[in-house]
């Protein structure tokens, strides 16, 4: 059966969908060398808690060396900084942790799966896979899709999957492979959402409960805030404008990484951690630096905020030509940036007559890999009809 595959590739978080399913994980991992301790436990133990505790071999002419990973939850855990992607740098098409990573998520499901249907763990498992990925608008040109999409569809991997004592060899071979722009997909996922994710959009504009069918015929500027980059994307009904959509390297991992430095420079170097790291130290009010870093967050944040904005006005005028009804406003940052946002681009919309559509907490973060879901069964169906 065809594991059917969907992966927005975050800079903090790997969000997936295998086969319908979502599973979320840090989008970090981490080398390692030598032999290393079983955790105890009983197999079923070990592969219900598998997604918790990734633990590969990878080997594909996919990515520069092959070797052991730590992945995601168990990366993140264990000792020692993991390797994140870079903010800065971008290029995510060229970086070998995103391949590393989205085959191991699949290779731990595919054990998980094959478990529970018989309750063995087989030595070897076989998958003939999709899979749909984007990449930030900033980047995308169609050679670094095509590059990506080779990476998967013209190599074949191998994934050895530690569970507990015992390892499953898993193979997988990408039937076909997509990569769209972020962004993109997310018109799929407000064109086929539920009616409370336009809950806050009806009573704002005294609407009677609409779906997304309300947007079919609407031309949208698209605010897709995540943590490395923030897509602009204008779309007129349902149709992208290629020209009209880019990016820029902000979100609310550049604030992050801005009160990291400010919180190193408060301890004179004391400090060495990364951004999944700062992000548990806001949360826990127990620490003894953590007022200081919501102090340096908060003043961070507020910096990429107005940028945003300042992009958001320059698109309306400069890419839509003032010819958007709609600004949606969704991804990660939306919800760390409401607070120094809302107010400021309700008033934007006011004064220029769009219509605000801020896509609610449920639903924010998981935009681009539900609308990924949509386009993969969409692509499947075309393909299947061949």
């Amino acid at each position: 059966m065809m594991m059917r595959t969907v992966a927005d590739i975050g800079n903090s978080e790997l969000k997936m969908m295998i086969n319908g399913e979502l599973i979320k994980q840090q989008n970090v991992n981490k080398r390692i060398f030598g032999r290393v301790k079983s955790k105890e436990g009983s197999l079923q133990h070990s592969v219900t808690n598998l997604m918790n505790d990734i633990h590969v071999h990878v080997t594909s002419n996919a990515i520069e060396r092959d070797g052991k990973f730590y992945v995601g939850y168990r990366a993140a855990h264990s000792n020692g900084k993991p390797d994140a992607l870079d903010i800065e740098l971008g290029d995510k098409h060229k970086r070998d942790l995103p391949v590393v990573n989205v085959l191991s998520v699949m290779a731990s499901k595919a054990v998980q799966t094959v478990y529970n249907e018989g309750e063995e763990l087989p030595k070897n498992i076989e998958i003939p896979a999709s899979l749909i990925l984007a990449i930030p608008a900033s980047e995308y040109e169609p050679s670094k899709a095509r590059f990506l999409e080779s990476r998967f569809k013209d190599n074949e991997h191998v994934v050895i999957v530690y569970v507990g004592e015992e390892k499953v060899t898993v193979q997988i071979t990408f039937e076909v492979v997509k990569v769209t722009r972020e962004g993109v997909p997310a018109l799929y996922a407000i064109f086929e959402g539920e009616s409370d994710m336009f809950t806050d959009f009806c009573e704002l504009y005294e609407l009677k409960n609409i779906d997304g069918q309300y947007f079919k015929d609407k031309k949208v500027l698209h605010a897709d805030i995540g943590d490395g980059t923030t897509e602009y994307i204008y779309s007129n009904g349902l149709n992208p404008v290629p020209d009209a959509c880019w990016g820029e390297k902000r979100g609310i991992g550049h604030a992050i990484e801005g009160a990291i430095k400010l919180l190193q420079e408060e301890y004179e170097g004391g400090v060495d951690i990364n951004r999944q790291q700062f992000s548990e130290l806001v949360t826990d009010s127990d620490d003894k630096k953590h007022n200081k870093a919501v102090e340096f967050l908060e003043e961070t944040r507020y910096m990429q905020a107005q940028d945003i904005y300042n992009d958001i006005e320059k698109s309306y005028i400069y890419k839509t030509a003032s010819k958007a009804e709609v600004l949606a406003v969704y991804g990660g940052g939306s919800i760390a940036l409401k607070d120094d946002l809302y107010i400021k681009l309700l008033e934007f919309s006011r004064v220029n007559d769009i219509q605000l559509l801020w896509i609610p907490k449920k639903y924010a973060t998981e935009m681009n890999v539900k609308g990924m879901e949509i386009l993969s069964e969409k692509l499947l169906s075309k393909v299947s009809q061949k």
